[in-house]
């Protein structure tokens, strides 16, 4: 008598410096079971599917207006896919611009401004796959972490890490956080505070 098996494997998630790599590992076996009841394994198959998300950044920069009474150090990041209708950063649209953010760079950045800068702020790019590790970086080394996005909502996992988080997409005739009149929000995320009136003075 001749069956198949199909094993799944649990997704496993190898880090790579720079990049978050999801690996699925499926095996596929073909046995025979002989009169005596002993199994021969007459082939095994392994199927492996790959993807990569490369952090990428176009400027990095120290930021003093975007989360109130905080010193950011901002990173922008490629490859938003919302492309909202007056964007000023369009440039964070295409997912190949920029130059590639290691999780070694990424350090060497947080250690330069360690005791200088207070928070780390990510603009741009939606990287929910590899973001996480980073910003476990930065809360590690004291710093405060803060998300700048154009989604409404998060992965409440990812949501649970930061400390701010501006959401909603940029609507031209809201106008940004300055606006009373704007569909984005700060918020404090361990409180649940809205800080976007502070933007309104």
């Amino acid at each position: 008598m001749t069956r198949g098996v199909r094993l799944h494997f649990r997704w496993l998630t190898k880090k790579i410096t720079g990049f978050s790599v999801d690996l699925t590992y499926v095996i596929f076996a073909q046995y025979v079971v002989p009169p005596i009841n002993k199994t021969t394994i007459s082939s095994i198959r392994f199927g492996i599917s790959i993807k990569i998300v490369t952090m990428r950044q176009v400027a990095i920069d120290v930021l003093f207006q975007e989360i109130p009474d905080e010193i950011c150090l901002g990173f922008f990041m490629t490859g938003c896919p919302l492309a909202c209708a007056g964007c000023h950063s369009q440039v964070l649209q295409d997912a190949a611009a920029g130059d590639p953010l290691s999780l070694d760079a990424f350090d060497a950045w947080l250690q330069r401004y360690k005791g200088l800068a207070s928070c780390v702020l990510f603009m741009g790019g939606e990287w929910e796959a590899a973001l996480p590790e980073y910003l476990a970086l930065a809360k590690r080394l004291g710093y405060k972490v803060a998300l700048y996005t154009g989604e409404e909502r998060l992965a409440p996992a990812l949501e649970q890490m930061l400390d701010y988080l501006k959401t909603g997409p940029y609507v031209a005739r809201l106008g940004g956080l300055n606006q009373k009149t704007t569909n984005q929000r700060l918020t404090h995320v361990p409180t649940g505070t809205d800080l976007t009136p502070l933007f309104w003075d």
